[in-house]
């Protein structure tokens, strides 16, 4: 009996991939260098419990929170696709 086939990655994901790779990266980086990481949308800490949790964390979790409600929203919307 054969194995199915792996399906390739779209170059959307590998995109996507590349970029939280590079996140990741990036987080690590500041952890080893014992930089504060610093809210991107409010400016305030982010601190190292919500870091070490999430490494990737550019936002502290009142923005995130904040961002995910702003997504929702947005999913919900019917906007014209122009047809």
């Amino acid at each position: 009996m054969g194995h199915a086939a792996t399906p390739e990655p779209s170059p959307a994901m590998q995109g996507g991939f590349a970029d939280e790779a590079k996140n990741l990266a990036e987080a690590l980086e500041g952890l080893r260098s014992a930089q504060c990481a610093v809210c991107e949308e409010c400016g305030t800490s982010i601190t190292m419990v919500q870091l070490r949790a999430t490494p990737e964390a550019t936002t502290c979790p009142r923005c995130r929170g904040s961002l995910e409600r702003c997504a929702r929203r947005l999913q919900d919307c019917d906007f014209p696709t122009g047809e």
